[in-house]
C-alpha cells in the first residue's frame, strides 16, 4: 500500500514540472484584453548562501568585488531565511553562466528570479558610475592666472535651450497596449480645484503617447493631474518634456505603476491636431549671467537649505505618510546639526519602495554626509541623485555641491597626519515584538454503535468549548554597543489568560537575563533566566554563565544555577565548567565539559562530555556525547552532517541515541505521589532510587537520511527516510512499564515550488508513508503561501491522514484544512487570523466515533 503515495508523487512531479507560471494578481495583474501582449521585465540573481541563522556577505563581496553583492531576509511559513545574493542578470542563461563560475567556492549557489521591489530597493544602495554631464552650450572662458589668495568662485556655464526636434510621421492617436517597461510619464499640470484641461494639441512626434488624467489625495486635498505617457527610458521622456515645456512650464517626469497604466484607458483624453514645429531661439548668455559657485567654507551652515518639494514628482503610494514623517525627522536632525541621526533616518526612508519623497531624501542624504565630513560617500549619493533625476532644480543644486566638493578637495593639500583609529561611537538599540492572540476551539463527538453493521444506532452528539484563551507574548532586547563593551538585556515572557472555568491563568517567563561582554579583556557573563543546551546543561535555568578567552583559540567557561523546567517538590542546583577549543585547521572546533547536578543534597546527575564541530562551504558535521559517571551509561550520543554538491544537491544524515527522558535521579519520581527525593530517601536507599530511575527511563534510537535536489529555478524535490525505536521500561510499583514501540519507518517525499501561480508564492506538496509493527498510515499535505501587494499574505494548508492499527483493528481518517490570512500595517504591525477544522473518524469493530473540532484565532504582532 505504501507504494501508492510514491506513484502519486511521481505523477504530480511530472505534471507540475511542465506547468506554466501565472502572473501575479493585484498590481501585477494586467487588465482584460492586454494580458497576451504584455511581457514582464525579469531580473535574476545568484543566491550564493542561505541560512536560518544570520550570516555575513563580507566574504562574498571580497570574492566578487565587481558585482553587486547584498544580504537580504525572506520569510516562509513564519521562518526567517537569510540570503546572500549577487546580481543582476537580465536572463536566466547569464545567471547560470555566472553560477558555473562561482559554484567551486559556493557549491550551494542557485539561480533565483527576484521581484521588482527587491531589484529597485537594492539598486539604490549600490555605487554607480558618474553619469555623463548633459550637453550644454557655454561661452568660452579664458584661463586666468593662478591667484595668491583663496581661489575665486568657479564659473558654471548655463545650459542653452535646444530647439524642438523636427516632427515625425504621426502614429496612432492612442496605443491600446503599452509595455510594462514603460513606467515613465510626464506630469503636465496639477490642480487642487478642477482637472486641468488640454491647452494645446500634441506635437506630431508625441501623438503615439496617451494623454490622461489622475487624481490623488495629498493630506486633506485632492490633486487633479494631467499626464502624458508612457515612456520606456529616461532619454525619451526628458526629450518629450522639453517639447512640452513651452505650453506647460511646470512639467515634471514621474514614475507610474502598471495599474495606473491600465487604468489610464478609462481616463484618456482626445488630443487635437498636432502642433506645427516651433523654432525655439537659443538665448545668448552674457558672461555676467554665468552662474557662480562659491568656494565652501570649512564648516557648513547648520540651517537646512530650502529644497523645492518634489512631492508631485511621483504618484501617491501607501508609503507616503511614513516617508513624510521620516523626511521631517531628518530635516529636524539636520537643523540641530545631528548629521548621524539624519543619515540613519534618510537611509530608512530610502529603503522604502519608491514614493513621492524619495527624490528629496536622496538629495538630503548627500548633504547630510557632506556635513558629517564623509565627502566620498556624499559624492556617491549626489551622483546617484543625478542618475535618478538628471534634470530639474534639484539636479542643478546637486551639481553645484559636487563642484564644491571638488574645490574643497583640490585647493588646499591635506596636511600629513598620523593615522589614528577613530573611536567607535556608543550605540543603543531596542528591538523586539509584542503580540496578542485570542484562541477559541470547540469540539463535537458523534458516536455510532454498530449492532450489526447494517443496523446502526446513533447517539446524540454534544458540542463543547475546549479552548478560550488570550495569549500575550513579549520579546524585548536592549543592546548597548561601544568600543569597549557589548551588553544586552533580554526579556521574553508569555502570559495566558484562560476564560474556561477550572483552568488557571499561567505566566511563563522563558528568558530574563543581562549579558555583558568586554571586548578588550575578552570576557563575557550572562546572569538571569536563560536557555541551556550546551556545557552539559540540558534545559532552561536561572543562574550565571561566564567565560574568558585566554587565547584566540581557547576559552574557559563556568556555569551554575537552578533548573526551571521541573515539576516536583525537590530542590535542584548544579555547577559545571568547560572549555571551547578552536578553530583548528581552519574548519575544526569543539568543546569539553563536566557538570554535577544535586537534588536535595545528593547527586542527581554527574556528566562529562564534549562537542565536535566541522564547518566548510561543502560539508558540515556536528557531534555530541554526554556520559553520566553516576549511572555509568551514556545519556546522549548524536552525530549529524550535511553535504552540498556542486550541482546543488544536498544530502543530510542524522543518528541520535538518547535516554527518554534525560537520565537523572529525579526520573525515579515518575508516577509517585511523593515528589521529594529527600522524602523518598527515608524509605529507600540511594542505590534503589538509582535503579528505579533506570527502570523508568527508555532509550530512543533515531536515524534519518535525506536528499534534496533543485529541479529548476522554481522547483525543488526532496526525499527523507527515517526510522525510530523506543525501548520498553520495567516500571515501578506506582508506574506501569511501557511496551516496546518496535521500529517505525517513515518515508517522506516533498516538492517545493516558488512563483508557480503568482510571482511570489510558495507551494509545498508532501506525501508520507508510515510503517510500524502494528500501525501503518499515509499522510498527504498541500501548503500554499500567497503574497499580493505590499501588505497581504494568505497561507492555506490541507492535511489528510489515514491509518490502520492491527492491534485494535481500528481505522482512522483525519482531514484538517487551515486558512491563515495576514495583513502588514504601517511596516511594523501585522494583523493575523487563523481558521481551521479537524475532522477525525475512528472506526472499530463495534463503534464508529466522529470528532469535529473547529478553531480560530485572531491577533496582532507589533515589531519595534
Amino acid at each position: 500500500m505504501w507504494a501508492v503515495p510514491l506513484v502519486v508523487f511521481v505523477v504530480l512531479l511530472v505534471h507540475l514540472s511542465s506547468a506554466t507560471p501565472v502572473l501575479a494578481a493585484s498590481d501585477e495583474k494586467n487588465s482584460a484584453g492586454t494580458d497576451a501582449d504584455v511581457k514582464i521585465d525579469k531580473h535574476f540573481v545568484v543566491t550564493l548562501r542561505s541560512s536560518f541563522t544570520p550570516i555575513s556577505d563580507k566574504q562574498a563581496k571580497r570574492d566578487f568585488p565587481d558585482s553587486p553583492v547584498y544580504l537580504i531576509q525572506s520569510k516562509a511559513f513564519d521562518k526567517t531565511v537569510y540570503l546572500v545574493r549577487v546580481g543582476f542578470f537580465k536572463n536566466y542563461a547569464d545567471a547560470m553562466a555566472f553560477r558555473e563560475s562561482a559554484v567551486t567556492k559556493y557549491p550551494a549557489a542557485q539561480v533565483s528570479e527576484i521581484t521588482s521591489n527587491e531589484f529597485l530597493t537594492i539598486q539604490r544602495t549600490l555605487p554607480v558610475p558618474k553619469p555623463a554631464a548633459p550637453t550644454v552650450t557655454a561661452k568660452k572662458i579664458e584661463p586666468q592666472p593662478a591667484p595668491s589668495v583663496p581661489p575665486s568662485p568657479i564659473p558654471v556655464p548655463a545650459p542653452s535651450v535646444a530647439p524642438a526636434p523636427a516632427p515625425v510621421p504621426a502614429s496612432p492617436a492612442r496605443a491600446s497596449v503599452y509595455s510594462p517597461k514603460a513606467l515613465f510619464a510626464i506630469l503636465l499640470e496639477e490642480s487642487d480645484r478642477v482637472a486641468p484641461a488640454v491647452r494645446a494639441p500634441l506635437p506630431a512626434s508625441l501623438k503615439k503617447y496617451r494623454l490622461y488624467t489622475t487624481h490623488t489625495r495629498d493630506k486633506k486635498k485632492t490633486l487633479y493631474q494631467l499626464k502624458l505617457g508612457f515612456f520606456e527610458n529616461e532619454s525619451d521622456v526628458y526629450a518629450a518634456r522639453k517639447q512640452m515645456q513651452e505650453v506647460y512650464p511646470g512639467t515634471r517626469v514621474v514614475r507610474v505603476s502598471l495599474s495606473e497604466q491600465n487604468n489610464s484607458i478609462q481616463t484618456a483624453l482626445s488630443a487635437p491636431t498636432a502642433l506645427p514645429p516651433v523654432a525655439v531661439p537659443v538665448p545668448k548668455v552674457p558672461p555676467s549671467a554665468v552662474a557662480k559657485v562659491p568656494v565652501p567654507t570649512p564648516t557648513l551652515p547648520a540651517a537646512v537649505p530650502e529644497i523645492t518639494p518634489s512631492a508631485a514628482a511621483g504618484p501617491a503610494t501607501s508609503y507616503d505618510r511614513d516617508a513624510l514623517a521620516l523626511l521631517d525627522k531628518s530635516r529636524a536632525a539636520l537643523a540641530r546639526g545631528d548629521n548621524n541621526v539624519a543619515i540613519a533616518t534618510l537611509d530608512q526612508l530610502l529603503r522604502l519602495p519608491p514614493n513621492r519623497y524619495s527624490q528629496d531624501a536622496q538629495e538630503l542624504i548627500g548633504l547630510s554626509r557632506q556635513r558629517a565630513g564623509e565627502t566620498v560617500a556624499a559624492r556617491k549619493e549626489y551622483e546617484l541623485y543625478l542618475r535618478l533625476y538628471p534634470t530639474g532644480e534639484g539636479s542643478d543644486r546637486v551639481r553645484q555641491r559636487i563642484a564644491a566638493l571638488e574645490v574643497s578637495t583640490t585647493t588646499t593639500p591635506p596636511p600629513e597626519l598620523k593615522a589614528v583609529k577613530p573611536r567607535m561611537e556608543a550605540q543603543s538599540t531596542i528591538v523586539g515584538n509584542l503580540s496578542q492572540y485570542y484562541y477559541h476551539g470547540a469540539s463535537r463527538l458523534d458516536t455510532t454503535t454498530l449492532t450489526p453493521p447494517a443496523n446502526a444506532v446513533n447517539l446524540p452528539g454534544l458540542t463543547q468549548t475546549d479552548q478560550s484563551s488570550l495569549v500575550t507574548s513579549l520579546n524585548f532586547t536592549h543592546r548597548y554597543r561601544s568600543e569597549d563593551y557589548v551588553n544586552r538585556l533580554v526579556i521574553r515572557d508569555t502570559f495566558t489568560k484562560n476564560y474556561l472555568e477550572g483552568q488557571d491563568d499561567t505566566n511563563r517567563p522563558s528568558d530574563i537575563y543581562y549579558e555583558l561582554k568586554d571586548r578588550k579583556l575578552d570576557y563575557s557573563a550572562r546572569l538571569g533566566r536563560q536557555p541551556g543546551g550546551s556545557g552539559g546543561v540540558l534545559g532552561r535555568f536561572e543562574g550565571l554563565l561566564a567565560g574568558y578567552n585566554f587565547s584566540p583559540k581557547w576559552r574557559i567557561n563556568v556555569v551554575g544555577g537552578v533548573p526551571t523546567d521541573i515539576s516536583n517538590d525537590s530542590h535542584l542546583k548544579f555547577l559545571g565548567a568547560g572549555m571551547d577549543i578552536g578553530p583548528f585547521a581552519e574548519n575544526w572546533g569543539g568543546s569539553l565539559y563536566t557538570m554535577e547536578q544535586k537534588v536535595d543534597d545528593v547527586t542527581d546527575r554527574h556528566a562529562v562530555g564534549g562537542e565536535l564541530r566541522y564547518f566548510s562551504q561543502i560539508f558540515t558535521l556536528y557531534g555530541l556525547f554526554d556520559y553520566d559517571t553516576e549511572f555509568k551509561t551514556s545519556n546522549i550520543a548524536l552525530v549529524q552532517g550535511n553535504w552540498t554538491a556542486t550541482s546543488g544537491t544536498t544530502v543530510h544524515a542524522l543518528f541520535d541515541r538518547r535516554k527518554t527522558p534525560s537520565l537523572s535521579l529525579t526520573n525515579a519520581l515518575i508516577g509517585e505521589s511523593d515528589t521529594s527525593i529527600k522524602s523518598q530517601l527515608q524509605t529507600k536507599t540511594y542505590e534503589q532510587l538509582k535503579q528505579q530511575a533506570l527502570d523508568l527511563t527508555s532509550t530512543t534510537d533515531l536515524y534519518n537520511l535525506g536528499i534534496s535536489q533543485p529541479l529548476s529555478t522554481r522547483w525543488q524535490a526532496g526525499f527523507d527516510a527515517q526510522s525510530a525505536h523506543t525501548s520498553s521500561t520495567v516500571g515501578s510499583v506506582n508506574q506501569p512499564g511501557q511496551p516496546d514501540t518496535g521500529t517505525i519507518y517513515t518515508y517522506t517525499a516533498n516538492l517545493i515550488g516558488n512563483g508557480i501561480f503568482t510571482q511570489r508564492d510558495v507551494n509545498v506538496i508532501s506525501i508520507s508513508h508510515i510503517a510500524g509493527e502494528t500501525l501503518t498510515g499515509d499522510s498527504y499535505s498541500l501548503t500554499n503561501r500567497l503574497l499580493w501587494g505590499a501588505s497581504w499574505a494568505l497561507d492555506t494548508t490541507l492535511n489528510w491522514y489515514t491509518s490502520h492499527d492491527s492491534s485494535t483493528n481500528t481505522d482512522t481518517d483525519r482531514f484538517s484544512p487551515t486558512l491563515r490570512p495576514s495583513y502588514k500595517w504601517k511596516q511594523n504591525i501585522t494583523l493575523e487570523a487563523e481558521f481551521g477544522e479537524e475532522s477525525t473518524t475512528s472506526r472499530g469493530t463495534l463503534t464508529e466515533d466522529t470528532t469535529r473540532r473547529r478553531y480560530w484565532s485572531l491577533g496582532y504582532r507589533w515589531d519595534f
